[in-house]
This record gives C-alpha cells, structure tokens and sequence, in this order.
C-alpha cells in the first residue's frame, strides 16, 4: 500500500487498508511523541468533539503537518534496502505486475523448466506460464469475469503434475467446482466436476501422480481430503472445525505438511472446539496417511507467529512463511525428532528447527521453492 501510493490521500481508502493506514498514523505518533500522548489526544477530542483539537493542543501541531510526517517517515521505512541469503545475480526473472492485479498463486515444475502463476483482475484470472530456459510467457489461460468490487481472490489452485506435462487448476462454473487438466504441449484437455465440496482451498498433487491433497470445505468446515486420480473416490482425512491449510506432499509421497491453527493431535473428533478462544495464528503439522491413527504431529507451537504456506524441498526439511518479526519472510524448517519415554517402545516426539531465509522490510505475500533451491517470491 504504501510503495503504490495509495496512503498518500488516507481519506480515500476504505475497509482493511483504511483500517491499516489508521493503526500505521496512530504507530507514527506513538513512536514520535510517546504512548502517553495517545490517551490525551482522545480525551481531548472526546471533549471538543473534534480531533483537528487532539493534534493542535497535545502535539503541537495541525493533522496536515502529522500526516505529512507519518508520509515521509514510512516512505523511507520501506524503501530501505532489502537484504536476503542469496545472490541478486541469481535472479532469473523479474515482472512488475499490472495495476490492480493480485497474485494469487504460483508454482515451479519439477523438472524446473516452468513457472505457474495466477493474476487476478478484479474477478478475471489469467495463468501464466513461464518458460525459464526460453525466458519468455509461453502460455496464458484465462478465466473468470472481469466484475469490479466482486473479486473471489480463492481461486483458480494451480499444481504440476509430476511428470510436469500437465498444468492443474481448479475453476467454478455456475457454482460447481471443477479441476482442469491443461496440457503443456498441445493435447486434449480434461476436466472433473467435485461435487463433494463446497469450495476448494488447496491442492497438491503426490508425487506418483495418483492422488491430488487437498484442502476443501465441506458443511462449513474446512477440512482435508485426499481425491484419487485414477477412480475419482475421495477420502476424507480430517472432521472437526479446525481450519487446516496449504497442505503440500513430501518428495517421498508417504507424508505431507499443512498448518491450522487446532489445539489436539486428533483429526477426528466428534466434540467441536470453542470457537471465540481459537487463535488465527497457524501452525505447522505432520501427517502419515497410511498411518492407522487419525493423528497430526506437531512441529511447531507459537500461538503468537502465524506459519503458513509449507513448501517442502526435501523429506526432511521445508520452506514456509513466518511473521515472527512482524513481517511476513520465509524460513526454512529442518524436522528432527527425540526420545521422549521408552516403555514397551520408543515413543519420539517431532520438532521443527527454524532458520531465517530472508529479512525483507514488506511481506513476502506468496511464494514457491523447488528442491534444487529455486524459489518464486510475489510481494
């Protein structure tokens, strides 16, 4: 918001980003003039029933003047240099997106030859793809209608199928889900209608090729669920009202990654949680689906970070997002595992060890990392 220049008349905005640009003045004063001031500015506005008096009789000066500060002092907050763990000569691809649009998702294909990414326009989806040895577009698929004020930023999902022919997306069409299977090089298209779901959050496809991870929501919970390729069944792996996310396979196919934001290990519970005491935030689970037991493991615990958007690069290790600095940046998580107790077995527990990828000054909105260390960040 603020590098696109929409603060500079805060009048104007409204909803989320007027709430925002309000708690980022209020942030301003604070840090300028101290906390103390807050509280008199309000009981003086509160007692002349108007707040230009707050700015003059306890700061000294007109709303005009702060405003013009708060301006120059976040302008140059963020226009700080950013600093990351890699080369910038390692950028192989750079692109400004249009004015008004919304990166939604994006991919890389196994083999590295291609970059997926979903542009989202006020209701029109167009999907690029990317060629990284040709560097060039060499695809564009479009969906959706141009509405303005009416902007479903949920879909369409992308995902490489593994043998990275195939592009992946999910589409509605007069209120039916539908996944669509779109051939890199010239072929037929396919396409399977899911009726099960009421909207489809996730998907991820195993790296056999057979069965497609998903997060959907059904009877107004989202939950996750496995659909099969090949005999079109779908399993449902989760049934309580924990909200579970981003769930992506481990290379090896037996496990896969996906935060929420639950408090037990069980996937399914008949009891439903208190929802006024859940947090927001996520956190990161392990999950074997051979495994007899309908239970997660935890590898991490941080009610106040939100983690979200695993990636995993090997069976062992993984990419995800983290606003522990206050600013959406990526790490990287290492699973390892220790002794808890020993009866008639081993019992282990999981952890994850965190280390910080990047330090950008602006959030890091979506991002993808394949294996080999090549990465897409959309800010």
């Amino acid at each position: 918001m603020v590098r696109s220049g929409r603060f500079k008349y805060p009048d104007r905005l409204t909803g989320k980003e007027a709430a925002v640009a309000g708690s980022s003045v209020w942030k301003y004063i604070a840090k300028t003039f101290g906390e103390s001031v807050i509280l008199d500015m309000l009981e003086v506005a509160y007692m002349s029933r108007n707040i230009d008096d707050s700015f003059i009789y306890v700061l000294g000066h007109k709303q005009s003047e702060i405003l013009e500060g708060w301006r120059k002092y976040f302008n140059s907050y963020f226009t700080i240099d950013n600093t990351i763990k890699t080369n910038n000569d390692s950028i192989v691809f750079y692109r400004k997106i249009k004015k008004n649009s919304v990166v939604t998702s994006t991919r890389i294909s196994n083999d590295k030859k291609h970059i997926a990414w979903v542009e989202n326009c006020y209701g029109k989806q167009v999907i690029y793809i990317y060629d990284v040895q040709e560097r060039k577009i060499v695809k564009t698929i479009k969906t959706g209608k141009k509405i303005p004020d009416i902007t479903d930023l949920s879909y369409p999902l992308i995902a490489w199928h593994p043998d990275n022919e195939w592009l992946l997306f999910s589409d509605e069409n007069k209120g039916r889900i539908l996944l669509r299977y779109y051939p890199l090089p010239s072929g037929r298209k396919e396409q399977k209608y899911l009726e099960f779901f009421t909207k489809l959050c996730s998907i991820d496809i195993s790296p056999d090729g057979r069965k497609i991870l998903m997060t959907a929501i059904k009877n107004g919970y989202k939950d996750l669920f496995i659909f099969n390729n090949v005999s079109n069944t779908i399993e449902q792996l989760s049934n309580d009202g924990f909200d579970e996310s981003e769930a992506r396979w481990f290379p090896d196919g037996n496990s896969f990654v996906f935060s929420s934001n639950r408090t037990n290990d069980s996937l399914f519970t008949k009891s439903k949680p208190n929802f006024s005491s859940l947090n927001n935030n996520h956190d990161l689970f392990l999950y074997h689906p051979v495994s007899a037991t309908k239970s997660c493991l935890r590898l991490s615990n941080s009610p106040q970070i939100d983690e979200r958007y695993p990636v995993p690069v090997s069976n062992k290790s993984l990419t995800f997002l983290s606003d522990e600095n206050g600013v959406k940046n990526i790490f990287l998580g290492q699973v390892d595992s220790a002794i808890t107790h020993v009866d008639t077995l081993v019992h282990y527990r999981y952890l994850l060890r965190k280390y910080p990828l990047t330090n950008y000054n602006n959030s890091v909105l979506v991002n993808d990392v394949h294996s080999s260390g090549m990465a897409v960040e959309i800010f």
